[in-house]
C-alpha cells in the first residue's frame, strides 16, 4: 500500500507530525530492532521524497487553531493534543478519510468529520 501510495497509484498524504511518529518508532529503544538515527532518517523520507506522489499537509496557522478547537471541544489533554493535531491539519486540507491502526485515538474525530477508512483487519477487530 505505500508503495502504491508513493507512485500516485493510491492518493495519500501525510503531515510532518506523522512523519516525526514514524520516526519516533523507528529509533525507540523498544522497536525490533531499533534503527540508528540516520538510516530512520533516510528511512522516513523515502516515504516523501521525490518522487514519492505522497502529499506532505501543512501545518499552518488554521490547523493550529483548529487543533485547539478540537482539543478543547472533546477535553483532550496532555500527549492527546498530537492526535487533535492530526486532525486538524486533515480537516484544515479537506482530508476527511483516514487509514489508520490506532482507531482508538481516532474515533474521537468522527463528529469532526472525519471518517476510518482502514486497514479493514483493525476495523473488523473494533466493530
Amino acid at each position: 500500500m505505500v508503495e502504491g501510495a508513493r507512485k500516485g497509484e493510491l492518493a495519500a498524504c501525510t503531515s510532518v507530525g506523522v512523519l516525526s511518529e514514524v520516526y519516533a518508532a523507528l529509533t525507540w529503544s523498544g522497536a525490533q530492532p531499533p534503527q540508528i538515527p540516520e538510516v530512520a532518517s533516510h528511512a522516513v523520507s523515502l516515504l516523501v521524497k521525490d518522487p514519492s506522489q505522497i502529499v506532505v499537509l501543512p501545518t499552518n496557522l488554521a490547523a493550529s487553531i483548529k487543533m485547539l478547537e478540537i482539543a478543547a471541544n472533546h477535553r483532550l489533554t496532555a500527549r492527546r493534543i498530537h492526535d487533535a493535531r492530526h486532525a486538524a491539519t486533515a480537516l484544515v486540507a479537506e482530508v476527511n478519510q483516514v487509514y489508520t491502526y490506532d482507531i482508538g485515538d481516532w474515533r474521537v474525530f468522527q463528529s469532526d468529520g472525519i471518517t476510518i477508512v482502514g486497514p479493514p483487519s483493525v476495523l473488523a477487530g473494533n466493530e
